[in-house]
């Protein structure tokens, strides 16, 4: 599809023979104003961020609507915020990509002008056109970390008689910019206190958690050494005091691993292994569990699938999800471990029928963890390039996520 060029600034100014040179060089600095104040100004929200570009950009551009859009990895788009007098127009609502003119600067990821859509015949038919009679059209991409966000963009019943300028182009380009860092501000601003939450509550595990382990290694201690003990006895208690500490040392060893994760002061060391070996290996260490439980494990991953991961990482996302999965089964329920190749990726799913027992009744102490597993799980994930996906209802929940693969 041709696009309309945007018309250079000199020749634009003087196509309007109803304005001065003067009256044009006003109506520019004017412009370059409102934004220059839209960009410079503090905001708190995004809602009212985006309505006061809205606002300034009918009116900097003549428009008649404007919306600030989101675009999902899917290609859903979603309207976040609306400014205009078509009743069938509002925030929160979703459209296919396809169904709409940003589909166009989802596609070149640059800014696009149609001054009058009726000129263009790839969008005579267009459903936007058609349902609403949208002419004029002015859109840039918004993006967050180099990535694609949505769009900025204003549209009107009243053809652009001019088309639009390379002035105005460098105006919305220069707003959308403003738009994409404002949300990079906030989406930083809100890991950081997801960072700070864990941090105390890790603060708040350890000073609960260890308090009994090494009140029991202390008591153990003092009571050993005020009196003669049998060799059997000392045993006795030595053995309470080893089992003491590995709890101590256990919880210790996954905080400090935690915290290490979630600063990104861990590396991962990537490596090829055969991902139905390793799973049954992992799947040997809980024998004793399956075999209480009377669970039945229902693996599916091809023989010869091959990962490239780190080994020692992903063994502990195994580890977690399937921890979880076994306490909180049902009975002699069905677990589904399932690895498949999509292209240069495997797919991972681990699901689980919920049971209604009280895990804290079941002998499955040695499988504890202090609550951080999922935390631990989507850091390493992240670290992959990936993330853990979490879906669940009345009956059953599921985990997924993918990995690399080594392609054949």
């Amino acid at each position: 599809m041709q696009y309309p060029k945007f018309v250079n600034n000199s020749k634009f100014y003087h196509m309007d023979s109803s304005k001065s040179d003067l009256e044009q060089l006003i109506a520019i600095a004017e412009n370059l104003k409102a934004v220059h104040l839209l960009t410079a100004k503090h905001y708190d929200s995004f809602e009212k961020l985006i309505a006061d570009y809205l606002k300034s950009g009918i009116e900097i551009f003549q428009m008649q609507t404007g919306i600030v859009s989101h675009i999902s990895e899917d290609k859903k788009y979603t309207i976040k915020d609306v400014v205009t007098d078509l009743e069938v127009i509002h925030p929160g609502d979703e459209y296919e990509l396809e169904g709409t003119y940003c589909r166009e600067v989802y596609q070149t990821g640059e800014t696009i002008g149609f001054p009058r859509v009726a000129d263009i015949k790839e969008l005579k038919d267009h459903p936007v056109y058609v349902n609403l009679k949208l002419e004029a059209y002015l859109s840039a991409p918004i993006f967050v970390n180099d990535e694609l966000y949505g769009t900025l963009n204003f549209t009107s019943l009243i053809p652009r008689e001019y088309g639009f300028s390379e002035h105005e182009n460098d105006l919305i380009s220069m707003m959308a910019v403003s738009i994409g860092n404002f949300i990079l501000l906030q989406e930083n601003e809100e890991k950081l206190k997801k960072k700070n939450l864990r941090i105390n509550e890790l603060i708040g595990y350890v000073a609960h958690d260890l308090r009994n382990p090494l009140g029991s290694i202390n008591g153990l201690s003092k009571l050993a050494l005020s009196r003669e003990l049998s060799t059997e006895k000392s045993r006795s208690f030595f053995q309470s005091i080893e089992e003491a500490s590995s709890k101590s040392l256990e919880l210790v060893n996954t905080v400090l691993n935690q915290v290490a994760l979630g600063s990104g002061k861990i590396t991962i060391q990537k490596s090829s292994f055969n991902l139905l070996d390793f799973v049954n290996n992992i799947l040997d260490s809980f024998s004793l569990l399956i075999q209480e439980k009377k669970l039945n494990v229902i693996v599916d991953i091809d023989k010869d699938l091959i990962v490239y991961s780190d080994k020692a990482r992903i063994s502990q996302v195994f580890d977690n999800l399937l921890i979880n999965a076994f306490k909180y089964s049902a009975s002699e329920s069905d677990i589904e471990v399932n690895c498949n190749k999509k292209e240069s990726r495997i797919s991972c799913y681990i699901a689980n029928v919920k049971g209604n027992n009280d895990v804290d009744t079941m002998d499955v102490n040695i499988y504890k963890s202090i609550g951080f597993g999922l935390n631990i799980v989507e850091d390493i994930l992240q670290l992959h390039d990936t993330e853990l996906i979490i879906e669940q209802d009345e009956q059953k929940y599921s985990a997924y996520f993918d990995l690399e693969a080594i392609i054949k």
